[in-house]
């Protein structure tokens, strides 16, 4: 039977239609020739397309420093490095005869802003020594040359490099920049590049594509930094996380637990998508201000891409604006970035003479503290500025004046460095060397002292010419180290009186305070907070509000407002108005509740303890309204709230005994209920 079949199946395959053109024999040696022809121009193609983006992104990581935040940014000399072990392994024998690369490092590409650039550093030039450390040949070279530069601390290094034949040897002063590094993908066919909270991806279609214009090309490198610097794939973590939870939670009520939380999980990874690209966006447009780029030349990104991929023209309801959407909001903030044009001088920006430095041994100490304290941690932001307050007390701080003569911050080091080298050996740590910090302050001084000035000075004359002068607080006055929830304060003093103590105006001088506090309450960091709320109330404030640290983006604690610490911190700090933000956060809820009282062992009591235990004891007796169910937002005339609203915003004035100066409804600026103008009382 089987006989039978495969004669029937070879009769039928037999009788198939043939070909009709009898075409040459081709040869497998010109194939394998073809083949080597097409894996060269497509490494070049690669090679040539990594170089050009690379320039863009290293200049980009070094002029966005700034807009990164501190724990984001290391040291670097701004050289992209190559040698015959590094390639992409498929292209690595084409990369490597096309940049004839060897054993030793070859600089490959360099940005114009890179320090490597500015200080004479060539393409092509192979890096030997630094600082006369020969550099590991081979498959360590890379790693070699890493572990010979400080990333955390600014330094000068004296490069050997061969250059046609010839050895040089230049000084290179690194500088610091954004430390997410990106590469091309390739097997990533796709049109598309993204971040991943470490590095910035390509595909090698999409750079190809970006790379016809460079500007298309700095455009995406800036959002995708955007992303990474706003520490958005951490956020969508945490969102994914906690839908997981709630799908797993639903789930096991309705009988599928892992289903609904593969489901919770899909949605909560996608939640705020679009305000994240929106704000990486934004922010991708002042980065580019700061690169140097042509705004205006900027513009017209989005309509290329839209005639690339049309369907994004109508892109709703996912996880991207549209183009559209996307084109206009890049005018709006190209128009806001040149209204905002300022050079900066030292006629419109000043550093106070007697200002005390926060020096690399402080944020040390600062991080060595909070990780010691495990469950007890303070909370403080770990960029060193209790340990500058206590140096400052102790009289033994760096400051602004100290920079003007290199024999006094010598002795200025001394003593500063004797107390907190004693501590290090205490604790086991590398001490720090009293030269090396002299010659890096040394060498930022000029930059810090053409803005120096006796800012008393300024505000007196300021004063004599009746103009207007606002200070801004840096805390919220219950961090303050004398009146706030001690020990989880800051180090300093943050009532309103402050200004006048550090500035150097006298009291007398100041004629109005504006306090600002939002609809409901937030913390920041550890300690007592009497109406936090840990349920689904407390997590819709924070949705919300995008209730994140704007200098550590950690997420904030949320709660009813409490009108007993509001009313306590406008008698300590001399509050003359409020203005409450946030009013349209309130929106969906259908009850809304103020502390009015709180009880502490069955006692009422109309203040804060001054002891953390009580503080930790207490608890809110509150006061409710009815929500209004209904949209503030971008309200700006107060007949225009819903009554309920008013209602509330009422009690919120009588209950805390100043006037409500202003009332924001929106996050943007003009979205403002103005009752008074502090500058017109």
């Amino acid at each position: 039977m089987r006989t039978i079949f495969l004669i029937l199946a070879i009769f039928i395959l037999s009788s198939c239609a043939q070909p009709q053109v009898s075409l040459p024999d081709y040869s497998n040696v010109l194939t394998d020739k073809e083949r080597k022809i097409q894996n060269q121009m497509f490494a070049d193609s690669w090679l040539n397309t990594y170089v050009s983006l690379s320039e863009i992104g290293t200049s980009i990581l070094f002029n966005a420093s700034d807009l990164c935040l501190e724990e984001d940014r290391i040291y670097s000399l701004g050289m992209n490095l190559a040698n015959e072990h590094s390639a992409y392994e498929m292209i690595r024998s084409e990369i490597n005869e096309s940049l004839n690369l060897g054993s030793k490092l070859k600089v490959v590409s360099m940005g114009d802003s890179s320090p490597a650039y500015k200080a004479g550093i060539f393409k092509g030039d192979e890096i030997l020594e630094i600082d006369n450390n020969e550099i590991t040949q081979g498959t360590g070279a890379y790693d070699s040359y890493v572990s010979m530069i400080d990333r955390q601390n600014i330094d000068t290094y004296r490069i050997k490099v061969l250059r046609n034949a010839e050895i040089k040897t230049i000084k290179v002063q690194s500088e610091q920049r954004c430390r997410f590094n990106f590469f091309i993908d390739l097997d990533n066919d796709t049109f598309n590049a993204f971040a991943n909270g470490e590095y910035i991806v390509f595909s090698l279609r999409m750079a190809k594509w970006l790379l016809m214009d460079d500007i298309g090309a700095a455009i995406v490198f800036a959002h995708e930094l955007a992303h990474n610097a706003n520490h958005h794939v951490d956020d969508k973590i945490q969102n994914a996380s906690a839908g997981a939870l709630v799908g797993l939670l639903l789930g096991i009520y309705v009988g599928f637990p892992g289903d609904m939380m593969e489901i919770g999980q899909s949605i909560g990874a996608t939640s705020f998508s679009i305000e994240y690209e929106n704000e990486a966006d934004y922010l991708s447009m002042y980065i580019l201000a700061q690169s140097g780029y042509d705004l205006d030349k900027a513009v017209n990104f989005w309509r290329k891409f839209a005639i690339e991929v049309p369907g994004s023209i109508y892109s709703s309801g996912g996880t991207h604006p549209s183009t559209a959407e996307r084109y206009v909001r890049m005018e709006s903030t190209i128009k806001e970035i040149k209204e905002k044009g300022v050079d900066v001088n030292s006629e419109n920006f000043m550093i106070s003479e007697a200002a005390n430095l926060i020096l690399p041994f402080h944020r040390e100490m600062d991080e060595i503290r909070e990780d010691a304290a495990g469950k007890n941690k303070i909370g403080t932001t770990r960029r060193g500025i209790g340990p500058a307050y206590e140096d400052k007390i102790g009289r033994r701080s760096i400051r602004v004046m100290d920079l003007l003569s290199e024999k006094n911050l010598d002795q200025r080091l001394e003593t500063v460095l004797l107390h907190h080298n004693a501590i290090r050996k205490g604790l086991g740590k590398k001490i720090f060397l009293k030269d090396k910090l002299k010659k890096d302050l040394l060498k930022i001084a000029p930059e810090i002292l053409k803005f120096s000035q006796p800012v008393w000075l300024k505000i007196d004359q300021f004063n004599r010419q009746k103009k207007k002068i606002l200070f801004e607080g840096a805390q919220g006055i219950l961090l303050d180290v004398d009146h706030g929830t001690y020990p989880f304060v800051t180090s300093s003093n943050t009532v309103a009186s402050s200004a006048a103590t550090g500035t150097g105006c006298g009291p007398n001088s100041i004629n109005y305070v504006l306090g600002i506090t939002k609809a409901y309450t937030t913390r920041v960091g550890e300690g007592p907070f009497p109406t936090e709320l840990v349920d689904e109330i407390g997590e819709l404030l924070g949705t919300r509000g995008k209730e994140f640290g704007t200098v550590t983006s950690r997420k904030r604690r949320c709660g009813w407002f409490d009108g007993v610490l509001v009313r306590q911190t406008i008698k300590i700090s001399g509050i003359d108005g409020i203005a409450l933000t946030k009013l349209d956060v309130l929106d969906e809820l259908d009850e809304i509740k103020m502390c009015v009282e709180y009880d502490l062992n069955g006692k009422k009591i109309d203040y804060l303890p001054a002891a953390v235990e009580d503080q930790l004891k207490i608890k809110p007796i509150y006061k409710t309204f009815d929500g209004w169910k209904a949209s503030t937002n971008g309200i700006k005339n107060i007949n225009d709230l819903p009554e309920n609203a008013k209602k509330y915003l009422f009690a919120i004035e009588d209950f805390i005994g100043a006037k409500i100066s202003s009332i924001s409804t929106s996050p943007e600026r003009d979205d403002t209920i103005l009752v008074e103008n502090p500058f017109e009382i």
